[in-house]
């Protein structure tokens, strides 16, 4: 009776254990969308959950919120991403009465990520850039951007991109984790927008820890119960 109970009891920890750990494993790759569309048109917009967006120069002005379509906030003819179906409802632009502006936008993050996209609309040749500007999107592994850790760059072709383009910007396999992220114009663009702002935390070491621990539980156990039976 006493080797029924305790096989129970280890096949029960076992049971618990993996339970733990499969629980667990999506909080480690869960990627988190900022998408602005809970926000109104003309919003400014800082902190959203643990990144924080500001425009021109690194926390000194907060970007605001573009309503798809009239009135124009970001670009003409309308606030209109071209293919509209990335855009959702709203977007983030660097002005509320535009275009007029032409400025640089920046992220930071109050824990590290593990990767980072976004998609750029409208930079193109008809608000200050030629062909063969870009636009690049660089990722550093400190707030003061000072180490970098990947970039992605998009270059003005010779036909010009239509009104309203949208260009997807990732860095995916960074070389280290991201505290911060530049998106900078090498000639600034009027009326420009991002949106989609995709990325990974890293997981609190709590969650690292509870995983780690049923895992070494798991193993432990069906260590245990291997030694055992070389011993029988």
């Amino acid at each position: 009776m006493r080797k029924v109970l305790q096989r129970k009891l280890r096949y029960a920890s076992v049971v618990f254990a993996v339970a733990v750990a499969v629980a667990l494993m999506p909080l480690i790759a869960q990627a988190v969308l900022v998408d602005f569309e809970g926000f109104a048109d003309g919003n400014a917009v800082g902190p959203v959950g643990i990144a924080t967006f500001s425009v021109g120069t690194p926390g000194a002005s907060t970007g605001f919120i573009a309503g798809v379509g009239a009135p124009q906030t970001a670009f003409t003819p309308n606030d209109t991403p071209n293919p509209a179906t990335n855009a959702g409802t709203r977007f983030l632009t660097d002005e509320t009465a535009g275009p007029s502006a032409a400025l640089n936008y920046f992220v930071d993050f109050s824990i590290p990520v593990t990767s980072l996209s976004m998609d750029l609309y409208d930079y193109r040749v008809d608000g200050g850039p030629a062909a063969g500007d870009t636009a690049t999107l660089t990722v550093f592994k400190d707030a003061l951007r000072t180490m970098p850790v990947g970039s992605a760059t998009f270059t003005i072709p010779s036909a010009n991109p239509v009104d309203g383009n949208v260009q997807t910007l990732s860095i995916l396999a960074p070389s280290g984790t991201i505290l911060a992220a530049s998106l900078i114009f090498s000639t600034g663009d009027v009326g420009t927008g991002i949106d989609n702002i995709n990325f990974a935390p890293v997981p609190e070491p709590s969650t690292l820890l509870l995983l780690g621990l049923g895992l070494v539980g798991a193993g432990f156990v069906s260590g245990g119960r291997g030694r055992r039976k070389e011993m029988q």
